[in-house]
């Protein structure tokens, strides 16, 4: 399990943490690693050691190939607490990858719970928790429903297709006036 993004405070990496703590407690053999750099990275290491994680837990740091590093994960984790994409979320889904993600932005649109991965509210980490801790036994299937969810992530990274949305929104705002 693990993350890609950048330490500060809006990513909500010490819930992360948190959950990690419940899950290794429920499944000792669990992984987490981070690919992350940033001002909050001596906290988290701290936060690591205090919760007798700095075996289970590892912050790598920046990633020049972030897809090998996505590809590598069994569950992508987005602990946002607020976000306007978050596009790491697509490029996850893009390589078929299942995703527990904090219901931001518009993660709502490409995360159906329970069937690609699971939303849940930012600024929790015990609910970050039960999705992963849910989502271990069932990995191969949302596995494979995130791979079939991949046109619907691409379609949120396509430019035609966003142009099409915004010209559509453009002519309705016209229409109101």
């Amino acid at each position: 399990m693990g993350s890609v993004g950048r330490f500060d405070e809006q990513k909500g990496y010490h819930d992360l943490v948190h959950a990690a703590r419940q899950v290794v407690d429920a499944h000792p053999e669990a992984r987490f690693a981070v690919a992350v750099n940033g001002p909050l990275r001596p906290a988290l290491e701290k936060l690591i050691a205090d919760l007798n994680l700095s075996d289970r837990f590892h912050l790598c740091g920046f990633q020049h190939n972030v897809a090998n590093f996505l590809a590598a994960l069994d569950l992508f984790v987005c602990p946002s607490h607020w976000e306007g994409g978050p596009m790491v979320v697509i490029e996850a889904l893009l390589l078929g990858k299942p995703v527990v993600t904090t219901e931001v932005g518009f993660t709502g649109e490409v995360v159906v719970s329970g069937r690609n991965g699971y939303l849940v509210a930012p600024g929790n980490p015990d609910a970050l928790a039960r999705a992963m801790l849910d989502s271990l036994p069932n990995l191969s299937a949302l596995t494979q429903a995130a791979c079939e969810s991949r046109s619907q992530a691409a379609s949120l990274t396509d430019p035609a297709s966003s142009a099409r949305v915004f010209d559509g929104l453009v002519d309705a705002v016209g229409r109101l006036h």
